[in-house]
Order: C-alpha cells, then structure tokens, then sequence
C-alpha cells in the first residue's frame, strides 16, 4: 500500500491563559487519512481481499461509540442487543480519563 498525503487538514488554534498570567498558543491539526481502508463486507470501495472487520453476513451497519456516550451508557451498550459496535484506541484512552479504572477494565 502506497502512502499518500492527507487530503484534509483541520487546524485549531487556541490561546490559553494560566493563572501566572502567561499566555501560550495552542496549535492542534487533524489529519484524515485517506490511505486506510474500513476493511467493511458493507463497503462497495474497498477491494473483496481487504475487508476483514468481522460480522455476519447479514450485518447491516455498525455503531461507531464515543467516549461520552461510552461511559454514560456502558450498561446499554452491555446488552446482547448492541453488537457491531467499533471504539477506537482513542475513544477506550478518553473513556479512562473521563470515567474511573473501574469502567475502563469493564470496556476493555
């Protein structure tokens, strides 16, 4: 696979003011990467060798969970009903943060 450069870059900048009165600038960019592939049996896109991403075959969709939704709604998203859900590495590190240890080994 060939590395190609991003086609879309987001960039936020924030000034931040600490307590001692110092002002430093903030700089954060996002990159969304156009060389990854969702590995879906539902996507029309990828190539049939690339999609890996398990599920039956009469799998209709996916939820993708966020970290607020993650931890308020841990119990629901327990239920043998919620299955093809899809949390990022990002996601499980925030759900850490945000919520306690407890409720990031129940995620994990």
């Amino acid at each position: 696979m060939k590395c190609k450069p991003p086609k879309f870059v987001a960039t936020t900048s924030l000034l931040l003011l600490y307590t001692a009165g110092k002002i430093v600038r903030v700089v954060r960019e996002h990159y969304l990467r156009n060389d990854i592939v969702c590995q879906s049996r539902l996507c029309k896109t990828c190539k049939q060798e690339q999609r890996k991403l398990a599920g039956p075959p009469e799998t209709t969709h996916y939820a993708v969970i966020d970290a607020d939704a993650l931890v308020k709604y841990l119990e629901l998203f327990e239920q043998p009903e919620f299955h093809h859900m899809i949390i990022a590495q990002t996601v499980l590190t925030q759900s850490q943060e945000i919520g306690s240890q407890r409720i990031y080994q129940r995620i994990r």
